[in-house]
């Protein structure tokens, strides 16, 4: 499954709809790929700074079996994948 998720900055990550998803590959045991701009800095996709919504998806990501595969320090979007690829 490949997802593109746009998170706004007026709402709290995750997104309901990336959770559903995340739920529904879990229990399918189905892989999954997430684009995400989720207006959420964290040092763990190698921002430079980290933000309240980067600590609140980043606590949310610990408790999934997704992991985070951005490279470098270039300002992109945050992908995610499962860790079944």
């Amino acid at each position: 499954m490949v997802a593109s998720i746009y998170m706004p900055t007026d709402s709290t990550p995750p997104a309901p709809a990336m959770e559903r998803l995340i739920q529904y590959c879990n229990h399918n045991k189905l892989p999954l790929i997430i684009g995400c701009d989720t207006n959420a800095h964290h040092f763990r996709w190698e921002s430079q700074k980290c933000n309240r919504r980067g600590y609140t998806l980043s606590e949310y990501l610990a408790t999934t079996d997704l992991e985070v595969v951005n490279q470098g320090s270039e300002p992109t979007s945050v992908l995610i994948t499962s860790k079944r690829l």
